[in-house]
């Protein structure tokens, strides 16, 4: 018997392996956790605020303890509680991940956990956007490695069979499993998985998520990271800083969706901000390098590039570029920005926490030096530079497209991770006679000639 699942689970892994490429899944943007026994928070928050879930990137995180739908003496799972939950975020169009708490059986012992998964994905077919199972526990020995992924390859496969088009993430890991997840990874886990989750603190998601991105875009180039139920104040003032906070400088990376426990009230206080946000958290987002970019900030004090908190951003969708900064104090006085720029954009800062966006007076393009150079105040919460094209742009977005980029028959960009199988060699635009990029940033953007 065990032959044949592992016969079938080879087959399987051949089958996501070609497809991979075809159909990348993506789970981007915020979630809220709830149990099956709290409150739904998020419909909740979403009543008190009045506002409609369709077009935002929100998921609802519902965890599931071990056990949890078995009726005393029953030989099948009570779905009623767990119906009208995700029945309520159906009609709020609202995805649904489903965590399944707790360690995975061993594989001797998972005869009744196959027969569960089964049911619960054929009863849930369609309404369930991802499953999260295979959670790490936090003390004591690891799991043997051999028998976490038998297990976890058999649940993948019961789960992707009776409902096709869910999505599988692993865990939730802890920042200190990088190491064991490489070993993990050892047993073919990969080809299985969509997303793998982290949960932990701050400080150790912080070291744990360059690791686990480096690790990730060299062996499953397709899988993103979510960072599960990341805790939030109490105080809904401070929540929605928090919030902010961590998303936007996390964007462009894998950790593509993070998840958050708190309160009604965090929740609240939240949803505003995430519907002002909901065009950049949904966008194609690449990381810049700051000295390709030409990208100086010069607070009182001189040039604090190096030291001041700050991600730099290229959106594929539209070629605009963000710059997500934030200084230490409230109210530290001005910063000077300075960004290569060939092309002379719009400036417009944006403000998510007080929900402002205004033009930036006083900035200046310097055409011969291809420059933008800009004063925008500095604070203590984070704020958006955008460089757009727009109406009032020196060339508009089609003009760019048209005069600037030379003609291709196809373009890719330059991304952390490797090109999908049969992509052809990109050769750089800059490297091409008499063209420039539309922004100066020549390391993100190639062409192939036709």
């Amino acid at each position: 018997m065990k032959c044949c699942v592992v016969l079938i689970l080879t087959l399987s892994a051949m089958l996501l392996t070609t497809l991979s490429w075809a159909t990348p899944p993506r789970l981007r943007g915020i979630g809220i956790d709830e149990t099956l026994a709290g409150p739904a928070l998020l419909a909740e928050a979403l009543n008190e605020v009045r506002l409609r879930a369709d077009g935002l990137p929100l998921y609802v995180r519902i965890q599931l303890a071990p056990g949890e739908l078995d009726e005393p003496g029953g030989t099948s799972p009570r779905f009623e509680r767990l119906d009208e939950r995700v029945d309520r975020y159906t009609l709020k169009g609202v995805p649904v991940i489903l965590a399944l708490t707790g360690a995975l059986p061993a594989p001797e012992a998972s005869g009744g956990w196959r027969r569960f998964l089964e049911t619960l994905a054929q009863h849930y077919r369609g309404r369930i956007k991802a499953y999260q199972l295979g959670e790490r526990p936090g003390e004591g020995p690891a799991p043997d490695v051999h028998d976490y992924a038998y297990s976890f390859k058999y649940a993948a496969v019961q789960l992707r069979a009776a409902d096709p088009e869910a999505l599988i993430v692993q865990g939730s890991l802890g920042p200190g499993d990088v190491a064991w997840e490489k070993i993990v990874y050892g047993e073919d886990l990969g080809p299985y998985l969509d997303a793998v989750a982290l949960a932990g603190q701050r400080e150790g998601l912080q070291r744990a998520i360059p690791a686990m991105e480096a690790f990730l875009a060299q062996d499953s180039p397709r899988v993103t990271l979510m960072i599960a139920g990341f805790p939030l104040s109490e105080d809904p003032n401070t929540a929605v800083r928090d919030l902010l906070d961590w998303q936007l400088f996390h964007l462009g990376t894998k950790a593509a969706l993070t998840t958050y426990t708190g309160n009604q009230a965090a929740a609240i206080a939240a949803l505003p901000a995430v519907e002002r946000l909901k065009t950049l958290l949904t966008a194609d987002l690449v990381p810049l390098d700051d000295r390709t970019a030409g990208l100086t900030l010069s607070p009182t004090g001189g040039d604090r590039t190096n030291i001041l908190s700050h991600a730099l951003l290229y959106n594929m969708d539209d070629l605009g570029t963000y710059l997500v900064y934030r200084g230490q104090e409230p109210g530290e006085g001005t910063l000077g920005v300075e960004l290569a720029d060939s092309s002379g954009r719009k400036l417009t800062l944006h403000d998510p926490l007080k929900g402002r966006s205004e033009a930036v007076l006083g900035a200046a393009w310097d055409q011969r030096a291809a420059v933008a150079r800009a004063s925008v105040p500095l604070s203590d919460r984070p704020l958006i530079l955008e460089f757009a094209y727009g109406d009032s742009a020196y060339v508009s977005h089609n003009e760019v497209i048209a005069r600037v980029l030379p003609p291709v028959a196809r373009s890719c960009s330059v991304i952390s991770w490797p090109r999908p199988p049969k992509m052809p060699s990109c050769e750089p635009i800059w490297r091409t006679p008499g063209w420039k990029t539309t922004s100066g940033l020549r390391q993100r953007i190639r062409a192939s000639t036709s």
